[in-house]
């Protein structure tokens, strides 16, 4: 459903889209060709999959809302040609509501990546941010950004040999990476940045109750053209008709050939996620 949101809304020019997978059913590799089929999208999608040995020691631990799948992208640019010189990594529990040719065509001179701050050094945006800046132990003039969107400069990361740098962190500490690969990766890459404009990652953790005191009007300054719906439970859930933008999920859902999909998770964890967010 992200997938179809992204390319509805960048049709202009050719995309090659990547998707970072393990096992992935023949069923859901047709329902992709069906994508492409069906809206004449100029899109080619390429299943990459995946093999966990390289990701033992990156820890997922017992009530953990996501899988190892998080960790894959410290492998992007061994996983693209070597001829690509940037990516734009998104995360699936989004929906893309314009154009992204602007940040793709970003300036990444000198930078590692392009991310958006839950913290920006000064003020945090998020809740939590400061505590993993003091948890992770580095200078809190870094700040802290979300990973669900990352632009990345393919180049600076082999050149450095970041993937490397991302594995050596998570070996040694992996006590310190409650938040998995985004820790690990503002641990790093933190002084190595630029911050993006919260329009292109419109975190609709803000808008729930549980988290009313915090300051929004960093999201509300632009239309938001990337909605991250980053919370535990998703807009998918059934038992949440109010959740934040759902309706804009739901557009590109039915547009899609996931139409009918209702979700795929067991009712008893449907009910966990909703205790996690909302008590």
């Amino acid at each position: 459903i992200m997938l179809t949101s992204l390319l509805e809304n960048n049709k202009d020019r050719h995309i090659d889209v990547y998707i970072l997978t393990k096992e992935l059913n023949k069923k859901s590799k047709n329902l992709f060709d069906r994508l492409l089929r069906a809206r004449e999208y100029n899109a080619e999608i390429h299943i990459c999959e995946i093999k966990d040995q390289s990701f033992e020691n990156c820890p997922i631990r017992f009530g953990d809302h996501v899988s190892i799948v998080t960790y894959y992208r410290f492998l992007i640019p061994q996983i693209l040609p070597a001829t690509t010189d940037k990516a734009l990594y998104l995360d699936c529990d989004m929906v893309i509501t314009d154009s992204l040719y602007s940040l793709y065509d970003m300036d990444m001179s000198g930078i590692s990546l392009a991310a958006c701050p839950e913290h920006d050094g000064k003020k945090e945006f998020s809740p939590g941010a400061q505590q993993h800046i003091e948890r992770l132990g580095y200078p809190k003039e870094w700040g802290y950004f979300n990973a669900g969107v990352l632009m990345i400069n393919l180049i600076y990361w082999r050149e450095h040999k970041v993937s490397d740098m991302l594995f050596e962190y998570i070996n040694k500490y992996q006590e310190k990476c409650l938040l998995h690969d985004q820790d690990t990766l503002n641990a790093v890459l933190g002084n190595q940045k630029k911050a993006l404009p919260h329009k292109y990652n419109f975190m609709t953790f803000c808008f729930i109750l549980k988290f009313k005191r915090y300051d929004k009007s960093v999201f509300l300054k632009e239309r938001p053209i990337i909605i991250h719906y980053c919370t535990p439970a998703k807009p998918w859930d059934w038992y949440l008709p109010d959740y934040p933008f759902k309706k804009h999920w739901e557009h590109y859902r039915n547009i899609s050939p996931w139409k009918r999909w209702r979700g795929n998770k067991p009712l008893k964890e449907r009910i966990r996620r909703q205790l996690l967010i909302w008590l």
